[in-house]
């Protein structure tokens, strides 16, 4: 029975071999180039990097305005809710992450 098995695994790495010679050959033909300049990073999730880079430009009357624009409680930004606004700080929810932007005291604020 092993000598068996020994011959048919041997049979098998056999055929495998030829089968891999097939593709690289097929490969060749093809003359196919990877281009690595259009491969992304799976592991990188592009709302959060984009959530960290948020800023605070003003605080008024409930609404927040952040990147030159102005949301409320309830919105979202980059698939995260913005849960609450406060005089000092924004909570956003992302992915049941609770997130804090703060208002910084020294940050210069303009009206419009």
């Amino acid at each position: 029975m092993k000598k068996f098995l020994c011959v048919v695994l041997c049979c098998n790495s056999l055929l495998a071999q030829d089968t891999f010679e097939k593709y690289f050959q097929l490969k060749e033909e093809q003359n196919l180039q990877i281009q690595t300049h259009k491969l992304e990073n799976p592991f990188l999730n592009y709302n959060f990097v984009a959530i960290q880079k948020l800023t605070i430009q003003a605080l008024m009357l409930g609404k927040v305005k952040i990147n030159d624009k102005w949301y409320k409680q309830g919105d979202t930004i980059h698939q995260a809710q913005i849960t609450k606004i406060d005089t000092k700080e924004v909570t956003l929810n992302y992915d049941k992450i609770p997130i804090i932007l703060y208002f910084k005291s020294d940050d210069k604020i303009s009206i419009h």
